[in-house]
This record gives structure tokens, C-alpha cells and sequence, in this order.
């Protein structure tokens, strides 16, 4: 219920299994067990099965979040997270991997996950990840607006100079520039170059990179 309500691969189940200490780590370590628990799943109806993916239907989730209070909701979104950063493939510029940040996008833009919420490092080298497999791609107006969607959340709760909003910003100069909007990226790298020397070094991975923009 806390997946997207676009088709689950469930092959990310298989993939999530080095996700530790979440509430179906065990279940997902043991492959039969998850045939059974997954097909017990579509007896009831909770779950349509479909060749290599699952999907909940929006209304099903939202009567099972609504059950739950604010705590357990929480717990669950993190498992999510979780399960979706442990299936993620570890090189966004990698054609012959696009495919598999393709069917995980959709859960990392579902407010269901409530992935921009998350302050968890992984989490948020992961939605860079995916943002990057967007510019690599050639997706520029979807890496754009979601792009900005993760700077304003993250700039919010961790404020302008956190790693993960400069490496963002960073990521946002690229796509601006793509797009042709040449003056709004020099600003930008220029500003974001700033602060990345002050806060992160001249050495840091984030600050090279807008070094050579």
C-alpha cells in the first residue's frame, strides 16, 4: 500500500532482499515464501498479478493507509524506501540498466513512499540516482520539474548548504543547460560552486563536478 499504485516488479522484492530490518526482510530472503504470500495476496484481491508485476489498486491503498495512524504509516514508508534503494541498480549511466530505474521511477514520484520527505543519506543518493538516469536518458523536462520538486523539499528541511541540495542543484544546472536556458544555469553553478567550496572542499566529489560544469 505504500508502493505507487503503478505495477511493482516483483522482481524488486527479489532484489530487495539485502534491505536489513524491515517488516518483510525474512519474507523476502526466502523465495517460496514469498510465491505464497504474493499469490495469497490475489486470492483476496488485494493484489492483481500480472506476469513479473503486482498492483494495488489505488482505492485498496488508500483504505489500508487510512487504517494506520501517523507512527505506523511512517514505518511502513521507510520500509518502502528501504526495499526500493536495496533493488535500485548502482549506475544511472548505464543504458542496458534504464529499464529498471524506469519501473522504479513511478514509486520514487508517488507521494505514497514519501520519498521527498526522507533525510536518509541512501535515500537521497538513490532519488539522485534516478534524477541522473533521467539527463542520461535524454528525459530533460521530467528530470527539470522533479529536479526542483526534491531542491525545494530538501532545501526546506535541511537547508541550502546540505550535500544533498547542492548535489541537486548541481544536477539541476546540467538539465537548465540542456534545455537552453543557459543564463539560469551559469547563475546557478556559479551560486551552488559557492557554496559547495565553503561547505563541502575543494576536493568533494560535488564541488569537482561543478568545477568542470
Amino acid at each position: 500500500a505504500f508502493f505507487g499504485p503503478d505495477p511493482i516488479p516483483r522482481d524488486v522484492f527479489r532484489r530487495g532482499t539485502q534491505a536489513q530490518g524491515t517488516r518483510v526482510s525474512k519474507l523476502m530472503a526466502d523465495p517460496i515464501q514469498l510465491a505464497l504470500a504474493i499469490r495469497e495476496l490475489g486470492r483476496f484481491a488485494l493484489v492483481a498479478i500480472d506476469g513479473r508485476t503486482i498492483t494495488v489498486h489505488r482505492l485498496v491503498q488508500a483504505l489500508i493507509r487510512d487504517e494506520l495512524d501517523a507512527q505506523e504509516q511512517a514505518m511502513y514508508q521507510e520500509d518502502v524506501r528501504t526495499i526500493l534503494v536495496a533493488a535500485a541498480p548502482d549506475n544511472p549511466a548505464n543504458d542496458a540498466l534504464w529499464w529498471r530505474y524506469q519501473e522504479l521511477l513511478p514509486h520514487v514520484t508517488s507521494g505514497a513512499t514519501g520519498m521527498a520527505q526522507s533525510r536518509d543519506p541512501e535515500v537521497r543518493g538513490f532519488v539522485l540516482d534516478i534524477l541522473r538516469y533521467l539527463y542520461s536518458s535524454g528525459d530533460f523536462v521530467s528530470c527539470e520539474g522533479l529536479t526542483r520538486r526534491f531542491i525545494d523539499r530538501w532545501t526546506k528541511d535541511s537547508g541550502p548548504d546540505d550535500r544533498w541540495v547542492l548535489g541537486a542543484q548541481r544536477q539541476y544546472g546540467d538539465v537548465l543547460r540542456q534545455l537552453g536556458r543557459y543564463a539560469e544555469s551559469s547563475a546557478l553553478d556559479e551560486q551552488t560552486l559557492n557554496r559547495a567550496r565553503a561547505v563541502l572542499g575543494e576536493q568533494d566529489p560535488v564541488t569537482l563536478a561543478l568545477r568542470t560544469a
